[in-house]
């Protein structure tokens, strides 16, 4: 509901403004265009009574007198202005009533006489000093004679209640306006807020149910604007999650798997040395089989640390330049003898320039060791292991190829989890932990590498390629 508010006063304050601003402005051109108005029609008539009672001036008679009167008489018929005129000393002698009650009896203010005289035009707005009940507008005018000595005072006046009623009329109009404005602001803002808001609740039930170990629920993206783009990243941010989930729980699974084989092959041994089960002439056979299941947790245990301290720091920041292919012939010296046993050749093939490449050395030999043992572990007695390195431009690429059993191919997208061992592996490799493979690809993706697998027509082959130098 804080969010419906905010949107609320977001839509509706500045249109009430704009409102509030536009009413404003309008009142007062309406108010200046009225009063503007009724000043050029007041005027228009007191410069024609003016006129006329300068002639009256010169031509004095009864008849011309009634002339006059007849006429502003007939000028204020409807009623909307009312004349009076006076002489120099401001006593009123003719008036647009009919029988000139009660102003005939007045006299206007000499203050007011002395701004008429001194200004072309007098205009004043209010009652003339008392002689008008309720706020009326003026326009005076002077006649004077060939000496310029006024004769006589014209003043025109017309209520402007009607100006007043039509800006109260405009007021009580954007009043009106403002308040459907409020109201229309209210339900835009609700149904605004309600279609902004129904993702962000489904992110927060969703979030809810992570937190709960449940981590199938998806946010259906329904538009293409920063909510749909927040809808798709907390989607993908879901998806890793569950892979996450996933890969955590088959580690643990296949830890306990890969500890609990040698322990249990451990305690059984032991005890049955400790309580006879096992002959005194087997004792030594079944202790060299618990010091190699100690042996292979041992191997478990350092390559679990492995894993942890790789995926925990940046590799790369160890890197320095060596020489490539001066490293693999170094990897290979190790296995000359294991090869040798089993009457396995291996080839080698460089380029032949000196490659040079920007790196974590000891890990690279870690990749190159392990592919390569890989390689000699599943190899076929009496056949050959080839090994080739090559530059491409700004990369460096590594090969290791075995002949012998392949990789089933429903198996080769999972060669580099971990623990992972395929089917056929397993009677040959019983030693192996299935961490090898997986040490090797976290090693080449934080050098932004790439390593592939491919098994076909009875070769095994692993390859992978870095950047011969490392982004900084």
């Amino acid at each position: 509901m804080k969010l419906l508010y905010k949107y609320y006063l977001m839509i509706a304050l500045p249109l009430v403004t704009c409102l509030f601003v536009i009413g404003i402005g309008l009142s007062f051109q309406m108010h200046n265009y009225s009063i503007a108005e009724k000043h050029t029609s007041l005027e228009r008539a007191a410069r024609r009574v003016s006129t006329m009672t300068e002639e009256l001036y010169y031509n004095h008679t009864l008849s011309h007198e009634q002339m006059i009167r007849t006429i502003i008489s007939s000028m204020s018929n409807d009623g909307s202005i009312h004349i009076i005129v006076c002489d120099s000393r401001g006593q009123i002698f003719l008036t647009s009533d009919r029988y000139g009650t009660p102003y005939m009896s007045a006299k206007i203010n000499p203050d007011i006489l002395k701004k008429t005289s001194e200004n072309e035009v007098f205009t004043d707005i209010g009652t003339m000093d008392g002689l008008y009940k309720g706020e009326n507008y003026t326009v005076g005018l002077t006649a004077r004679n060939d000496l310029l000595e006024p004769i006589a005072h014209v003043y025109v006046t017309t209520s402007i209640e009607n100006v007043r009623m039509l800006m109260n009329y405009v007021r009580n109009l954007f009043t009106f306006l403002a308040l459907i404005v409020f109201i229309l602001a209210a339900l835009v803002s609700y149904f605004i807020v309600r279609k902004m808001t129904k993702p962000l609740k489904q992110i927060s039930n969703a979030s809810a149910k992570f937190a709960n170990g449940d981590f199938s629920t998806r946010v259906p993206v329904t538009s293409d604007d920063e909510i749909g783009e927040m809808t798709q990243a907390f989607n993908n941010m879901a998806d890793s999650l569950e892979k996450s989930e996933v890969l955590r729980r088959d580690f643990i699974a296949n830890v306990s798997h890969e500890l609990r084989s040698p322990m249990t092959s451990v305690t059984g041994f032991v005890d049955g040395i400790l309580d006879g089960t096992i002959p005194k002439e087997r004792e030594e056979h079944y202790l060299q089989i618990v010091s190699d299941e100690v042996h292979r947790l041992s191997r478990l245990v350092s390559r679990m640390l492995d894993i942890t301290v790789l995926q925990s720091k940046n590799v790369t920041e160890q890197s320095t330049v060596f020489d490539f292919c001066e490293m693999v012939k170094r990897v290979c010296e190790n296995f000359e003898q294991r090869a040798n046993e089993r009457g396995i050749k291996i080839n080698i093939e460089f380029p032949l320039n000196t490659i040079s490449v920007e790196a974590n050395e000891d890990a690279l030999y870690q990749v190159v060791y392990n592919l390569t043992d890989n390689a000699l572990k599943f190899s076929e007695n009496g056949s050959h292991i080839d090994l080739a390195v090559s530059e491409h431009g700004g990369t460096t690429s590594f090969s290791v190829k075995n002949y012998g059993t392949e990789i089933p191919k429903e198996q080769l997208p999972f060669v580099f989890d971990r623990f992972h061992k395929a089917d056929s592996s397993r009677s040959k490799d019983k030693a192996g932990l299935g961490l090898g493979l997986y040490i090797a690809k976290t090693i080449i993706s934080k050098h932004n590498g790439k390593i592939l697998a491919e098994s076909y027509d009875g070769t095994t082959e692993f390859s992978f390629t870095i950047p011969k130098t490392i982004k900084k």
